[in-house]
């Protein structure tokens, strides 16, 4: 499936497409559950994947984007060129991570984690235990990233607590 806008403004619950491209000028994306392999450009706006079990390739030209990472089935990427990047990984992720940015934030439970190799402008995770996993890569060229730890029930989008 291919999906080509101008604007798109669209919040979807769950897309399970084998193989998809999303591309937009401008917008607000939300997807809930993306499922399978997709191919998303937005030169300007705000994107938020609630819940990623597949594989990305994403390039977003100026804007916010918010990741929560469950499963990455191949190696997978999102770049950002101008903008705020929030990563959210489970608690023993399956996946390696990487992330750059100029700025970067990385939360306690996550540097600590002896897996995690953490410098001022990049942090590497390794998959829990040693094995083989698939790569999800963040990039920031111009802005910040922050990378937290998301919890099974976020992924559900329930918020427990006040």
């Amino acid at each position: 499936m291919n999906i080509l806008a101008e604007e798109l403004n669209t919040n979807v619950q769950s897309s399970y497409m084998n193989e998809g491209q999303i591309a937009a000028q401008r917008g607000d994306i939300v997807i809930n559950h993306l499922h399978g392999s997709t191919s998303l450009a937005l030169n300007q706006g705000k994107l938020s994947l609630n819940g990623l079990h597949g594989h990305l390739v994403g390039a977003v030209g100026s804007g916010k984007v918010d990741v929560q990472v469950t499963e990455i089935t191949e190696d997978s990427s999102l770049s950002l060129q101008e903008g705020s990047l929030v990563v959210s990984v489970l608690e023993e992720p399956r996946h390696n991570l990487q992330v750059t940015a100029p700025t970067l934030d990385v939360s306690e439970e996550i540097s600590s984690c002896t897996a995690a190799s953490t410098t001022s402008t990049s942090l590497k995770l390794q998959a829990g235990e040693g094995t083989q996993a698939n790569t999800f890569s963040a990039e920031v060229v111009k802005g910040s990233a922050k990378v937290q730890r998301q919890d099974w029930f976020a992924t559900l989008g329930i918020k427990i607590g006040s």
